[in-house]
């Protein structure tokens, strides 16, 4: 609360909680059945986006929090992405790189799925961060 002051914007993005654990997956190289790793990010709370974002705005100036969706406003926009981000934060940012260059792309990614039983607490903090 105290670093709120000093903040102008926080970003928040969210991602299809299993995309991103496919992407954590194979990032870290884990050892582990997926179903496993997905369990400890739940755990962990770092796929409970209802959780964080319900955190956040109890914790911070709401208005604040810009929040975003990979899959639909940065994917396929990077460009767009960085010039709105730039702009509200009154930045500028190096724009002779491609944006699609900044981007970490995995190349051959699997399609992993997680059980019934996970998927459904996923789905249940996505629900409860649309509602918030």
């Amino acid at each position: 609360k105290r670093l709120d002051k000093k903040v102008s914007h926080y970003i928040y993005i969210v991602r299809e909680p299993v995309e991103l654990a496919t992407s954590y997956y194979i990032q870290t190289k884990a050892d582990q059945p997926f179903n496993n790793f997905v369990d400890s990010l739940i755990k962990t709370k770092l796929l409970c986006f209802g959780d964080i974002i319900e955190r956040w705005y109890n914790l911070v100036d709401r208005s604040k929090i810009l929040v975003y969706n990979y899959d639909i406003d940065i994917q396929n926009n990077q460009e767009q992405f960085l010039n709105r981000i730039a702009k509200i934060l009154k930045i500028d940012y190096n724009k002779t790189v491609s944006p699609k260059q900044r981007v970490f792309q995995t190349i051959n990614k699997p399609t992993l799925t997680c059980d019934a039983e996970l998927r459904k607490k996923l789905d249940y903090q996505m629900n409860k961060f649309k509602k918030i």
